[in-house]
């Protein structure tokens, strides 16, 4: 007798893909010090504690992204079956790349704030501020098409194969 498959909601699985994107980042952050540190021809740290600064502001954009894509997902799948739609490769694949366009509105943003702080310092309320102050709020969606292809790529693929 087979036992089936519980049937998580899109919140449910918004809470998981939001952790696992902490779990990533919390995994691949010695490895991004290590490549921003030779990027600068500097020698790398040898010190895990060093490896993991920047790992707070890291993950708190990675959560929301990833949160978003899991929990759109589900809920686009859900929908569909609402209206008997068949979930075939296709289908999941196109719910997938939606949702990854769906999480580019706050990546877009979260990414270009992120850079103007690396580059001038100051905390991200100061650096978002002055990005709204001197060059207005569409400022921030700057490179969201690209970064929308990217996320529906991403999100695709990932979630539809898994």
């Amino acid at each position: 007798m087979s036992v089936p498959k519980p049937t998580l909601s899109a919140v449910d699985l918004a809470a998981i893909g939001g952790i696992a994107g902490v779990v990533e980042v919390t995994m691949q952050q010695p490895t991004v010090t290590w490549k921003n540190f030779l990027q600068q021809g500097m020698t790398p740290p040898m010190n895990p504690l060093v490896w993991y600064r920047g790992w707070g502001i890291n993950s708190a954009s990675i959560f929301p992204i990833t949160c978003i894509q899991f929990g759109t997902n589900r809920f686009m799948e859900a929908t569909l079956e609402q209206y008997g739609i068949k979930q075939d490769d296709s289908t999941r694949m196109g719910c997938a790349a939606v949702s990854g366009v769906a999480s580019s509105l706050v990546g877009c943003p979260a990414e270009l704030v992120m850079l103007h702080q690396q580059r001038s310092g100051g905390s991200l309320a100061e650096v978002a501020k002055n990005i709204i102050q001197n060059n207005g709020a569409h400022t921030l969606f700057r490179g969201w098409l690209p970064t929308a292809y990217r996320e529906a790529l991403w999100a695709g693929t990932y979630l539809a194969l898994t």
